[in-house]
């Protein structure tokens, strides 16, 4: 691995080409703001630094360094302090089946001016732009998968409110039901009486005579 160029000093032909949202060279305090990526896959690009460290803040420069051999480093410089400090949370994660290592960068880099570089500004825009458009995507599934699983629920409810009214008919037929049977009981009960108490009155009143 071959360590940073220190400012100033211009990047070997075998050196991949910076990627630049930010024209002007790196200030003063622009280290605050840039961590150095270490075993870097020789075959991993820009673009996929660009989609592993968006999440942690707004990036304005990033280069990949070293020979291509096992592996690379390179640098990520983030717009703001904050986005540094999230990098750092990154730590061991997987690029390209590789742990990458985070630290935070001590050296200055020369970068090229706006002016000079608007195919780089024009790829890093590119990448965020495709990256923006797979984030949109995803959440656009998303929320038609939450639509799908609110239909569902809902479809759930309705079937489960028209089994607890279904039952309730059922229960209420059957109250009726034997609501009815009981008066039918009741009323050939009645009758039976009826029937018995006129008989043993026929039968008095045959004795009498």
């Amino acid at each position: 691995m071959n360590p940073p160029p220190p400012p100033g000093v211009g990047i070997p032909d075998v050196v991949a080409a910076p990627m630049v949202i930010m024209g002007d060279r790196m200030n003063d305090d622009s280290s605050t703001k840039t961590v150095h990526v270490g075993n870097v896959d020789p075959l991993a690009t820009e673009e996929e630094l660009i989609s592993m460290f968006s999440p942690c803040g707004p990036i304005s420069f990033v280069r990949i360094l070293g020979e291509t051999g096992d592996s690379r480093y390179a640098f990520v410089e983030f717009m703001e302090v904050g986005g540094c400090a999230a990098a750092f949370l990154l730590n061991g994660a997987m690029l390209r089946g590789r742990s990458i290592k985070i630290n935070r960068s001590h050296n200055g880099l020369v970068k090229p001016s706006c002016t000079t570089d608007h195919a780089t500004q024009a790829r890093l825009k590119a990448a965020m732009a495709r990256l923006n458009n797979k984030i949109a995507e995803e959440e656009k599934k998303e929320s038609k998968e939450e639509k799908r699983s609110r239909e569902k629920s809902s479809k759930r409810r309705s079937r489960s409110r028209d089994r607890s009214k279904e039952k309730k008919r059922k229960r209420s037929r059957s109250r009726s039901s034997s609501r009815h049977r009981k008066k039918e009981r009741r009323r050939s009960r009645d009758r039976s009486r009826d029937r018995h108490d006129r008989h043993k009155s026929g039968s008095r009143s045959h004795r009498d005579r």
